[in-house]
């Protein structure tokens, strides 16, 4: 019966977070080439993509001639390198051209006054794997980058999904109701950015067409961009993916959506409602976090700090009359009722880890030599299996004396309490980095990797265990998997950390900057907690010494506006790198962009 309602746990959740995987994008990394383009208005070239209308839309990819200017990483509109694969696309979403001759400007790539058209729009589309099933919900994603040598940037990003393939004769700007559509504008000519949302099928829909439909709410002037050019918003479009049956709100990331943990009865805000040490996610699938497949025999009771047996302090797993905890102190198997196999059940065993007759103990004869020094003699240590050559058989800084006695030798008074086994490094539990001292699910090892202490199993002191605290070292809530900040001010930290701009060559912060500047402040007064460090950086373009001077500048000047604004000083810091840690190559005008920085740093957000 037990088996049986864990299976039945499990399928629950899975019904609730995994869909039908059927539904997907072929060739989203446009990787796949019928060949190599040569010139625009090629994207049928990346297999499995077309036109939607009458636009020109272009495919870059890795294997084009150099001549032809169409490979990824440097081409006639900038130097992007691919967001995954070997491929993207190219579309124009948007031209201001009142005053320019869009014909004549299209075969000159130069701008020609005119009366202007104002409608172009360019668009991609390709058919899915498999038609979407009415009523289920899908979740769907695609990346963005404004092209280096474009002029405008642009708002209203979306997806429209049909049953057939849309094919619309005019260039004109698609006018339908996308089911993804985005509000804000994207002006990242360094970084590619996420366009994503989620949407209810109504089923039999087969073709996706990406692009911005029924014009763009908002555009603006960025700069950049040579002749034409410099009057549209031109992007590359690359990772598309559709993802089905999208899970529901899961607060504390264990892996299980909030409404399933009502439904069993979980607390929908802890990782670990039982306090086993394992994640509910783990117990009620079997598998780690977001796995999809089912492990009947491994999975067990989130709400039960016993089951599974093997965890759980206050159980007696082997029914043995000794809890976990205690068999943890002593050293024994809490799995096996006779950790040493002599017939003596551990509880009533005085020496529970060495092989022995009376009350478990081996009969004592100590005489002879004693080769390794270690107060016991050879003879001895060949009938309990230790190294006669090795005063620790065990490695655990203990000699064998001492652990089999109980004492400093050369001693041969037995006091059970205080052995241990000298042939395991894990007892006494404490020593050994394959051991798990607190009991928390990491080993020692595991523990000293991630700096938390390996005898205490809640490090920061939050309440939540260091194996299902996603920040181990911060103290945070439990309803933030034990993170100080949860993933959604996360992004917006470091949205704000990208949209710091500055007057060329000076430390004034521009106008624009202040909004996401004050959000980050809002933040911070908030969440007190939370200490941030404000990072100046440069290309290697002029002089090292002024180019460390305007990086140490520019960082203070955040640091003085966030003061200003309420945040606590001692809260934040600021340096200056100049060009020493560029994240790009200095060769390109692209790299050199995402070289000049002012980054936000905090203890749960680390920008690169």
């Amino acid at each position: 019966m037990k088996i049986r309602l864990k299976f039945t746990l499990a399928t629950l959740v899975l019904a609730t977070t995994v869909g039908s995987a059927s539904a997907q994008v072929s060739n989203g990394d446009f990787s796949t080439a019928i060949k190599a383009p040569r010139t625009f208005n090629q994207i049928n070239l990346a297999s499995g993509w077309d036109n939607a209308n009458g636009g020109t839309t272009d495919f870059y990819h890795k294997n084009a001639r150099k001549c032809s200017n169409m490979g990824t990483s440097d081409n006639r509109l900038g130097q992007q390198a691919a967001f995954k694969g070997d491929g993207y696309a190219g579309i124009i979403t948007y031209q201001n051209d009142k005053s320019t001759d869009l014909g004549a400007s299209l075969k000159s790539m130069s701008a020609v006054e005119g009366s202007g058209y104002g409608k172009y729009a360019e668009y991609l589309s390709t058919k899915l794997d498999a038609s979407l099933t009415a009523g289920k919900s899908y979740k769907f994603t695609y990346y963005v980058s404004l092209a280096e040598n474009s002029g405008y940037a642009v708002s209203g990003f979306g997806a429209y999904f049909s049953q057939d393939a849309l094919n619309q004769k005019s260039n004109a700007y698609i006018m339908v109701t996308p089911q993804v559509i985005t509000s804000n504008v994207v002006d990242s000519k360094s970084n590619w950015t996420k366009i994503s949302g989620t949407f209810t099928a109504k089923g039999g829909e087969q073709y996706v067409t990406i692009g911005v439909f029924n014009k763009p709410a908002s555009s603006k002037a960025v700069g950049g961009g040579n002749g034409v050019n410099g009057i549209r918003a031109y992007y590359f479009v690359d990772g598309v993916s559709i993802a089905s049956g999208v899970s529901e709100k899961d607060s504390d990331r264990d892996g299980l959506s909030d409404a399933t943990e009502a439904q069993i009865g979980t607390d929908p805000n802890n990782p670990d409602t039982d306090g086993d040490g394992l994640n509910d996610g783990e117990e009620v699938t079997g598998q780690d976090n977001a796995s999809t497949t089912v492990v009947a025999s491994m999975t067990s009771d989130p709400k039960n700090a016993c089951d599974p047996i093997k965890t759980g302090g206050d159980c007696d797993a082997d029914g043995d009359g000794l809890t976990n905890a205690q068999e943890a102190k002593l050293g024994t198997n809490p799995n096996n009722v006779d950790s040493d196999g002599d017939g003596v059940n551990d509880k009533m065993d005085e020496c529970p880890m060495i092989p022995g007759t009376e009350k478990g103990c081996p009969e004592i004869d100590n005489s002879g030599v004693d080769t390794d020094k270690d107060g016991l003699s050879d003879a001895m240590e060949t009938k309990i299996g230790t190294n006669p050559k090795n005063p620790d058989s065990d490695g655990d800084g203990l000699n064998d004396g001492e652990e089999v006695l109980g004492k400093d030798s050369p001693s041969t008074e037995l006091v059970a309490s205080k052995k241990s086994d000298p042939k395991n490094p894990c007892d006494p539990i404490n020593i050994g980095g394959d051991c798990d001292s607190d009991g928390d699910g990491l080993t020692n090892d595991q523990e000293a990797k991630l700096g938390t202490n390996p005898n205490n199993p809640d490090t920061d002191g939050d309440t939540v265990k260091d194996k299902v605290d996603h920040c181990p070292l911060d103290a945070g809530t439990v309803a933030a998997a034990g993170c100080p900040l949860d993933e959604e001010l996360l992004a917006q930290i470091k949205n704000a950390s990208e949209h710091i701009y500055f007057n060329s060559g000076k430390s004034t912060i521009k106008s624009e900057s202040f909004a996401d500047l004050d959000k980050l402040s809002a933040i911070f007064k908030a969440h007190t907690e939370v200490k941030a460090s404000i990072e100046g950086h440069t290309d290697s373009q002029g002089n090292d010494e002024m180019n460390l001077n305007l990086s140490k500048a520019r960082a203070k000047a955040v640091k003085d506006y966030l003061v200003k604004k309420g945040v606590d000083a001692n809260h934040l810091s600021s340096e200056g790198y100049g060009e020493t840690k560029p994240v790009a190559t200095n060769e390109t005008s692209t790299g050199r962009a995402k070289n000049r920085r002012v980054i936000v740093q905090t203890t749960m957000y680390k920008a690169k």
